[in-house]
């Protein structure tokens, strides 16, 4: 259950590299984020919460964020524009302000992560106090009165200790441009590690430089072409204008297990001596839809829908 603190409203919010999962005082929100600059129309459909259905903009008044200028549209069918290529923390108060402004009268408790616990106090910096701002042409003000920060690794370890999970737990966490590993025995970590450039943006990088699957499709896919065909099982589109459809499994396939192996093999060279003796092996994060059918029949468990696992533990903070 989501603890109400004095009154104040509760955002649970895991920012990842490809979208934004949470929950609004228990209630949950997935949103696509790609994203843009831009003083345009509102972004494509991409949320499952009816408040935010056609995604959402939103300007802050009282101070830039990076190259935006305070200004962002959050959507999903801008193509390769991912939070990776940007200075993650940046984005926090664009993104908490445009979930607030769900009810401006309300005091705000918010709880976030980040794949580097270090950023930890120049998030909570950027986020605690009032935020005059726009969000979808509706002026107000975020009034975020508490922030409490964790590390990715411990939403997925409250889970698992919530469902009667007992001993050390090791974590791998995928998500598209990062991998972290960690290990926690009861609530204590004892590994937190998470390494860049690494995640599902690695298996779309060596399945670009494919030239065999190039001939096979007739054209140089894109990247986000190649992520939806992961995804989705293995069709892409079969020309570049997206019509028709072409089954790329033999690829999708192959360079998922190629780099789910390189992964496995990895983790256990430089943790073996504690991973070969946990009491559970967790792969969660949104890279876990995409392999969770490769580690069918093993020790390795994805739990059901793996994206959300670190936000829903993030509400027993």
């Amino acid at each position: 259950m989501v603890k109400k603190i004095d009154a104040l409203s509760h955002l649970v919010l895991d920012v990842g590299n490809s979208e934004f999962k949470g929950f609004v005082n228990g209630k949950a929100f997935r949103l696509l984020n790609a994203y843009e600059q831009t003083m345009g129309a509102l972004p494509h459909r991409g949320t499952e919460w009816s408040v935010f259905e056609e995604g959402f903009a939103v300007e802050l008044f009282n101070r830039p964020i990076g190259d935006c200028n305070g200004q962002f549209v959050f959507n999903p069918s801008l193509g390769e524009m991912k939070m990776a290529d940007q200075k993650k923390e940046d984005f926090y108060p664009l993104v908490v302000a445009g979930y607030c402004s769900i009810d401006f009268d309300a005091p705000w408790r918010v709880t976030v992560s980040h794949w580097n616990e270090t950023k930890g106090p120049e998030i909570q910096k950027k986020l605690v106090g009032v935020h005059p701002c726009r969000v979808n042409g509706r002026e107000g003000e975020a009034d975020i009165r508490e922030v409490h920060f964790m590390p990715e690794g411990q939403g997925a370890n409250n889970v698992y200790r919530r469902n009667g999970g007992t001993g050390v737990l090791a974590i791998l966490d995928i998500g598209y441009n990062t991998v972290g590993f960690s290990l926690y025995n009861g609530n204590s970590r004892l590994k937190h590690v998470y390494e860049e450039n690494s995640g599902v943006r690695e298996i779309v990088r060596r399945m670009l430089q494919d030239k065999a699957l190039q001939e096979l499709v007739g054209y140089q896919p894109a990247k986000d072409a190649l992520l939806t065909a992961l995804i989705n099982g293995g069709t892409l589109p079969s020309n570049s204008d997206g019509e028709g459809a072409i089954d790329i499994r033999q690829f999708t396939e192959g360079y998922k297990l190629e780099w789910l192996r390189e992964t496995l093999s990895d983790v256990h060279r430089k943790y073996g001596a504690i991973a070969n003796k946990v009491g559970g092996f967790w792969i969660v994060g949104g890279g876990a839809n995409i392999i969770k059918n490769a580690v069918k029949g093993t020790s390795y468990h994805v739990p059901e829908h793996p994206e959300f696992v670190n936000a829903d533990g993030m509400q027993d903070d």
